[in-house]
């Protein structure tokens, strides 16, 4: 976990991996307490995630930009729980990892990573979810962002892009794909 600030809001980021078969279908909830210098909390924030496939990583990404003008966030503390609501299901076919292929306009606020994506499944994506998670040149995650690409045709490449929050200066990011709930 970690988490990015662009001087605007804060975006913790929790990944999550699915290590058998009994999570594909479930929902996992994660749960984040923003923490200032002194271990007091600033906020509190949750989001579901849902693992299609035994093996997948989830980023979930839970924001906070509703703190005061002298909050600042200084770490995070995540919890995880699987929801009693929702079962195990058949695993879908497992969708890529993208590396960056390009990190650009490095001003605050304003950094878009982009990536492409080949799909090679047998159906058109439709509406699919994109999470991204970025790290700096020690491998730390120092924030992230998303992407709702509309369509991505069988066989074709399309190019997608995120605007991502982050702390400091990305040296990647990676673009977890996922289907649509």
């Amino acid at each position: 976990s970690g988490f990015g600030n662009n001087g605007y809001s804060t975006l913790a980021v929790v990944l999550v991996s699915s290590v058998n078969k009994a999570a594909v279908g479930r929902t996992v909830i994660v749960s984040v307490n923003f923490l200032d210098a002194e271990g007091q909390i600033l906020a509190t924030s949750d989001q579901p995630g849902e693992f299609k496939w035994v093996g997948q990583q989830i980023p979930v990404q839970l924001g906070q930009g509703n703190l005061s003008e002298d909050a600042k966030v200084a770490r995070i503390e995540p919890s995880i729980a699987f929801s009693e609501i929702g079962k195990t299901g058949d695993a879908m076919a497992p969708l890529p990892v993208l590396e960056s292929t390009e990190i650009t306009d490095k001003a605050p606020a304003r950094l878009t990573a982009w990536f492409s994506f080949t799909n090679e499944t047998d159906e058109p994506l439709k509406e699919f979810l994109v999470a991204v998670v970025c790290y700096d040149k020690d491998r730390k995650i120092i924030g992230g962002g998303s992407a709702y690409p509309a369509l991505a045709p069988v066989g074709q490449t399309i190019r997608i892009d995120s605007k991502i929050t982050v702390s400091g200066d990305p040296e990647s990011c990676k673009a977890h794909l996922n289907y649509p709930r």
